[in-house]
């Protein structure tokens, strides 16, 4: 279809401006500014048609061009809100002598042309940004009046191809693109060629100024197949300059379809057809991720060909029916630039061709899927290349290529059945695993409580041989190792959003948190600026860029989590892409995936060719970040995504944040996905995606972590904090079955790949997580499972981590690693030929990133938490959440002052900022502290404490506090302890110190000792311990305290005190006190009358001072009474 937009003729240009000479401090000739520099943006998507663009960045920049001619009609310009839209520019004109507003021009998000009309007296303008983000300025005209009326129509409407005997029908877009005149049309009429093939309807009988209109064209190229056609009408009007406008109508029939062999059979030399487009139809035989092979149904020599193709993917046996035009690509002939694409059946027996190893260079088997039988090993890495390998059959020595992903790992000498393949001329390209017939399998059967799609299944097995579950059954399978689990048998759980190149730090706290949208934090936040450096270097010092140990850590994390697949790997390095390497990567081939993090900023050629994709089945799910936030900025991104036709089936939204009910309306409509990662979201956004209107809508919902500087630490992690929203915010929107849903079948749906993964299944992938939890609740079971009771995780049938019996059972020895306590074992180390650092250890990789994190110092708002390495202490143990706090290395934003001595009763205050205390799982103002005050050299040491379960909030700040404590020391900090939702606790002791007047008699460690008697004793007030006895003697530190003896000398001790038993009343009792007596204490006697059961001795209150010589003193006691006990004691003075 042909159209044109309403639009008006313009003539001459009369100023144009691309800013090709403009750089940061220098504007073009002509041109002035408001700004002396930063005045360029220099890249996409920055610019119109090329870099530079001028950069609008403050409120109240202005802009202002040269002088130019009279006669203006319009003003043309590009413009782009940079990740926003709201911004402004009002357009001014000079009119004689006077600045007029034109137009004010709201800038969109996304790139875009904007017209202003001018009056044809303008002769110079100006233009008057308003900000709300930064925004990008290029392509400049000034358009002259043009013809009026003026005919716009296109020269040419192309059919394309259709079937013989179909028709097909376009429209023939007519514009009026005057500014005031009547456009007459007087007739549409054949006049060359072809023109019975083509018939018009009827045409207006005339245009109104800037008004279009339509003409149906209707191509009947009749029953013939293969030919074209191509005829001229003329359309006659009354347009000034152009009364005739000739236009060609041109079409085509599909050919009759050729089989392969017609293309490829040749004497000698070159195919036949070379340069031609030829209709073929065949059988999909392979894959790779540059294309595909079809084949003739019988096989044979001669019968397959190689597709160069991107936009479509067959099925191994659909039959399929192409254009495509015929190219010899290095020495093979190869089909290209396809068109007219059909499948025509499904499931048709895939042909394959035995031949010996000498025939497959031969020109007769190119792009054949071949058999080659008795194969020996003979060279596992040729010339060193890591691309091929050699292999013999006693008839010749080929090459195996790599073109498609396999687990198989080839060893010298080792011998095969079989390996199939297609053949490349000069080497065999095998397509799975299943191409290497008689290799090493993986075969086993594994008991438990199986979670199938139909529900639990109790004391089931599930038979896995090599990466492929063929069967589910309440019995054992004879002849093969049966393991017991004891567990709960879950799919492998899957990981559609992560980022996991980042994943060796812990939480990145923001100290502007929350943000509005993505880039407030992404592109303008000089904390992350400042954070992406530290990443380099500590890439650096890790050797990152070639061992990947950053990336294989990130999905260790997962891997011990009970997940076999994960997205978002940032590069396509086969050192943790290859297949053998830890988890399955979603975005390499044979998954159907296409992800961007910035689709709102794509080119329409890029969303061109993604719709191609999607229509041609190349992509089945395009995984996209949108919507991260919750302002109108975020929102709108889903509205351009929508608005450009890009909302399909295939769409899966990382975050939606900001959707709306409405907007999950739409999404459901569509088909569309969501992807879930509810902590990223609280810790950036504070907010995250309305699960529930995502349900009510029909929205499909998966869970995945993000990345562990915003997200939880793994994907169990995640399920358990999604969780804990559902019954909380979304009240209880969601089953628990569902929300394990979210983690495995949910998942491989957003991936696209739910036909092969997400479910335990025949027929299904062999990637399985075994947990230990209630088999009564089974869906809680995941949902509270943790690392430490994941008892297996099995990748494409290979155990790769788990306990160690049930590792052991099934054949694996595997390197030892304690997980949160829990010995475990994990499979991760291979040797392969292609890969350099496949063969690295947990405990290697672990090592080589604690050293290169123990590099990175704090610097700006970076704080020694924030840097760390993610060690596996710093996950949780089980689903109560046992880690306690992070902060901040100076947390308080105000303190007393260090100079000043306050005096007891003085009123003062501290002030921290509450985005410097986070949590892994309790959201930073649901944290509460105690803060206390201690000596700066004895900070466990708390003399005062002024608040209690204090919320982190913004509006709790601020804590005023009266000194209240009278002490020894002089210099004070405040001491933190932050309790997280699950109580645990991290003590945070300030560096501010603050002065307090000293004060004689203080017991700072609060044990009852005074801290001078301490000094005196022990050398420091905290040095003693109460009830010890250092000296041996009967009497412990605090009883010689109050005893007022030597706690350091055996000799000095205190007599033992005098029982006297009374046996007549109405008496006066005088006793003697123990010895030695000191005058600094008082001594008194104590009475009780039951020497049986629970025996209560009463103060006398005697209170007499002792002897400054240490002897005796007398106790008199006037009102005795009868059959009672006395004792004597020593007493601190009142």
């Amino acid at each position: 279809m042909a159209f044109f937009l309403p639009v008006t003729a313009f003539g001459a240009d009369i100023l144009t401006a691309d800013f090709a000479t403009l750089t940061d401090t220098v504007l073009p000739a002509g041109w002035s500014s408001s700004k002396s520099s930063d005045l360029d943006y220099t890249s996409e998507p920055y610019a119109g048609t090329a870099p530079p663009a001028f950069k609008f960045s403050a409120t109240g920049n202005t802009l202002t061009s040269p002088a130019f001619a009279t006669g203006a009609a319009n003003l043309q310009f590009w413009a782009y809100g940079n990740a926003g839209s709201g911004s402004t520019l009002a357009v001014e004109g000079l009119v004689g002598a006077v600045w007029t507003l034109m137009d004010t021009v709201s800038i969109a998000q996304n790139d875009g042309t904007y017209n202003v009309a001018l009056p044809s007296s303008t002769t110079q303008l100006r233009f008057i940004f308003t900000k709300v983000v930064n925004c990008a300025f290029d392509d400049v005209v000034v358009q002259g009046a043009g013809e009026d009326p003026n005919l716009s129509v296109p020269s040419t409407l192309a059919f394309g191809t259709i079937a013989p005997g179909a028709a097909a029908a376009q429209t023939l877009g007519l514009v009026n693109s005057g500014a005031s005149n009547t456009l007459h049309l007087t007739s549409l009429s054949p006049a060359s060629g072809d023109t019975a093939k083509f018939s018009v309807g009827s045409i207006p009988a005339s245009i109104a100024p800037g008004i279009s209109t339509n003409i149906r064209v209707v191509y009947s190229p009749g029953a013939v197949s293969g030919v074209s056609h191509s005829a001229i009408f003329n359309l006659i009007t009354d347009d000034p300059t152009t009364p005739t406008s000739p236009i060609t109508f041109s079409g085509s029939t599909v050919g009759a379809s050729l089989t392969v062999s017609n293309i490829q059979y040749s004497v000698a030399g070159p195919s036949p057809q070379v340069g031609n487009r030829v209709t073929v139809s065949g059988i999909a035989t392979y894959a790779d991720p540059s294309g595909y092979a079809i084949s003739d149904a019988a096989g044979g020599s001669w019968s397959g060909i190689y597709v160069t193709d991107l936009n479509h993917r067959p099925d191994p046996g659909d039959q399929i029916r192409l254009n495509a035009l015929v190219q010899e690509s290095g020495a093979m002939t190869v089909l290209t630039a396809v068109s007219n694409y059909v499948v025509l059946a499904t499931n048709q027996a895939v042909p394959m061709t035995a031949i010996r190893g000498n025939q497959l260079a031969t020109e007769a088997y190119e792009g054949v899927l071949v058999r080659i039988t008795n194969t020996v090993v003979q060279n596992t890495n040729y010339t060193n290349g890591r691309t091929y390998w050699q292999v013999g059959d006693g008839s010749a020595s080929f090459l195996v290529g790599t073109r498609a992903p396999y687990r198989y790992i080839w060893t010298n000498n080792a011998r095969l059945t079989a390996i199939q393949g297609l053949a490349f001329t000069n080497f065999i390209s095998p397509r799975f695993d299943a191409d290497f017939v008689g290799r090493p399998v993986f075969e086993y059967a594994l008991r438990g409580l199986v979670m199938t799609p139909d529900g639990p299944r109790t004391n089931w097995t599930v038979h896995v041989r090599d990466d492929v579950i063929v069967a589910l059954t309440n019995v054992a399978i004879a002849g093969i190792t049966n393991v017991a689990t004891g567990g709960i048998i879950y799919p492998g759980l899957m990981d559609v959003h992560n980022h996991p190149a980042y994943n060796s730090f812990p939480t990145l706290m923001f100290n502007n948190f929350p943000y509005g949208h993505r880039d407030e934090w992404g592109e303008f936040d000089t904390e992350y600026d400042a954070w992406k450096t530290v990443r380099t270097s500590l890439r650096s010092a890790s050797g990152d860029s070639t061992n990947d140990g950053i990336t294989k850590y990130g999905e260790i994390l997962e891997l011990i989590a009970g997940c076999i697949a994960i997205q978002g790997q940032s590069n396509s390095d086969t050192e943790h892409t290859h297949p053998d390497v830890i988890l399955y990567n979603v975005e390499q081939f044979p998954a159907r995936t296409w992800n961007d993090i910035f689709p709102w900023t794509s080119t329409a050629s890029e969303r061109t060719n993604l719709l191609a994709k999607i229509e041609g089945g190349a992509v089945n799910a395009s995984i996209i970040h949108l919507c991260e936030g919750t302002d109108t900025v975020a929102r709108a991104q889903f509205a351009t995504w929508r608005d450009w036709g890009m909302l399909d089936q295939t769409t899966a939204i990382i975050h939606g944040a900001a959707l709306q009910p409405a907007d999950f309306a739409q999404m459901a409509t569509a088909g569309a996905k969501l992807i879930w990662s509810p902590m990223s979201n609280m810790k950036l956004y504070a907010g995250t995606a309305n699960i529930k209107s995502a349900k009510s809508a029909g929205v499909t919902v998966a869970i995945s972590p993000d990345w562990t500087p915003s997200g939880c630490y793994n994907i169990l992690e995640e399920l358990g904090y999604a969780w804990q929203l559902n019954t909380t915010i979304f009240s209880n929107a969601y089953t628990a079955r569902e929300m394990c849903d979210m983690v495995t079948i949910n998942g491989a749906k957003c991936a696209g790949l739910d036909g092969h993964y997400g479910k335990i299944a025949v027929g299904y992938n062999a990637g399985i997580a075994v947990i230990e939890g209630d088999a009564a609740d089974p869906y809680m079971a995941l949902i509270r499972a943790r690392p430490p009771q994941v008892l297996l995780t099995i990748v494409d049938g290979t155990p790769r981590y788990g306990e160690p019996s049930l590792m052991s059972a099934l054949g694996i020895a595997g390197e030892s690693v304690t997980v949160r306590g829990r010995a475990k074992k994990l499979n991760i180390a291979v040797v392969h030929p292609f890969l350099e650092y496949s063969q690295h250890t947990f405990a290697t990789i672990r090592a080589n990133l604690v050293a290169a994190h123990s590099t990175l110092a704090p610097t700006g708002e970076l704080d020694r938490d924030e840097l760390q390495f993610l060690d596996l202490a710093l996950l949780q143990s089980n689903h109560v959440d046992d880690i306690a706090p992070f902060r901040a290395d100076s947390p308080l934003s105000s303190a007393p002052s260090t100079t000043v001595t306050n005096e007891v009763g003085g009123n003062l205050s501290l002030a921290f900022r509450y985005q410097d205390f986070w949590d892994n799982d309790t959201f930073l103002t649901n944290l509460t502290h105690t803060i206390s005050i201690a000596p700066a050299r004895y900070s466990n040491l708390i003399v005062q404490t002024i608040a209690t379960n204090r919320p982190n909030t913004i509006a709790n700040q601020t804590v005023p506090f009266t000194v209240g404590f009278q002490d020894m020391h002089t210099n004070y900090v405040f001491v933190f302890e932050t309790r997280d939702a699950q109580g645990n606790v991290r003590t945070t002791v300030s560096t501010n110190a603050f002065k307090v007047k000293p004060y004689a008699g203080g017991d700072t460690d609060r044990d009852g000792l005074p801290n001078e008697w301490e000094i005196a004793y022990f050398g420091n007030f905290s040095n003693a311990v109460a009830f010890a006895n250092g000296d041996t003697d009967w009497m412990n530190n605090l009883e010689e305290y109050i005893a007022d003896t030597v706690p350091t000398n055996a000799g000095s001790f205190l007599s033992e005190g005098i029982d006297v038993v009374v046996a007549a009343s109405n008496g006066v009792l005088e006793i003697q006190s123990p010895v030695p007596t000191s005058a600094g204490r008082v001594y008194d006697v104590w009475r009780t009358t039951n020497l049986l059961g629970n025996i209560v001795w009463t103060q006398m209150n005697l209170n007499v001072r002792g002897s400054a010589a240490g002897t005796a003193v007398v106790l008199r006691v006037t009102n005795t009474l009868p059959f009672a006990t006395y004792r004597t004691g020593v007493k601190l003075q009142p």
